[in-house]
């Protein structure tokens, strides 16, 4: 395992903090206090990553921001999925068609990263770092090469969420998407979640991780069956870019008004493959599809 480097480890928490509400600057204290790392120190951090450009400094609300070489190494990570561009453009046409909040998320390492999203909801997520341990980034695994998905689901060391996720994922795959479902504590898990985007420790992360999936198990985040709920509300709809090799990729209807009906959650459902097969091919016409087995 690699030695940590303390100032290193500091940088990349600054970073990802002021990612978390881009549009929102921090002040040193606040910087300093929500992170737990000493002010002096904090500042000379911040000093240093503004003279590479990282951040910015606005001298009049004593602020600090993202800075211009943050925004060139996130384009950068994403320039190198080939189909950013246009699981972006389908994302924005799903919004003006059905009028839901929507999200692109890549799979960067190890790690889920929305990198754009459009609606109230939505926008609020962009820069949103995940884990990759089940049920999160379902829709990565389901239709990744069996052995590397069954290494993913044996490094859990965690059996029960293991045998969750691998009926989640097959249930995915024959829909054709990942359904997430309303559950109880919901806040509980907004609190984890808020925890893991506050480490900076990668293998504590990971802790946190699988504390979380173990919490959104037991609340039956995910079906494990084709069926549409009738008890219980859809929250999101996600779908991968499918494009022959691993799944880079999802764009994913977001916060989903309770009161839509199944009817209309299933219309939404085939606007969202319709997209995801658009986005995977450069020719529409030549889009492949689904592989998905007649649960009616």
């Amino acid at each position: 395992m690699a030695t940590p480097v303390p100032a290193v480890e500091r940088a990349s928490r600054i970073l990802g903090l002021l990612a978390e509400k881009p549009d929102l600057p921090r002040s040193l204290t606040d910087i300093a206090g929500t992170l737990q790392i000493h002010k002096g120190t904090c500042h000379s951090i911040l000093a240093a990553l503004a003279a590479s450009g990282f951040v910015v400094r606005d001298d009049r609300t004593r602020t600090w921001g993202l800075g211009s070489g943050a925004v060139e190494l996130g384009l950068a990570a994403v320039g190198r999925i080939g189909a950013a561009g246009a699981a972006v453009r389908e994302m924005h046409r799903l919004h003006e068609t059905l009028g839901a909040s929507v999200l692109v998320a890549a799979l960067l390492g190890e790690e889920l990263v929305v990198i754009a999203g459009v609606g109230d909801a939505a926008v609020a997520q962009i820069g949103t770092r995940q884990c990759l341990v089940p049920p999160m980034g379902l829709v990565f695994k389901a239709w990744d090469d069996p052995a590397e998905t069954e290494a993913w689901l044996a490094g859990l060391g965690a059996p029960q969420s293991a045998a969750y996720a691998r009926q989640a994922l097959d249930s995915a795959r024959r829909r054709g998407f990942v359904l997430g479902l309303e559950h109880a504590g919901e806040e509980e898990v907004h609190s984890q979640i808020r925890r893991i985007l506050r480490c900076g420790d990668p293998e504590q992360r990971v802790d946190l991780a699988l504390e979380l999936a173990d919490l959104l198990r037991s609340n039956g985040y995910s079906p494990t069956d084709t069926s549409w709920p009738e008890d219980r509300r859809v929250r999101f709809m996600s779908a991968p870019v499918l494009r022959g090799g691993p799944v880079e990729l999802a764009i994913t209807l977001f916060d989903i008004p309770g009161e839509v009906p199944v009817v209309q959650l299933e219309r939404w459902a085939q606007e969202l493959l319709g997209a995801t097969r658009r986005a995977a091919s450069p020719d529409p016409l030549s889009a492949p599809s689904f592989a998905r087995e007649d649960t009616t």
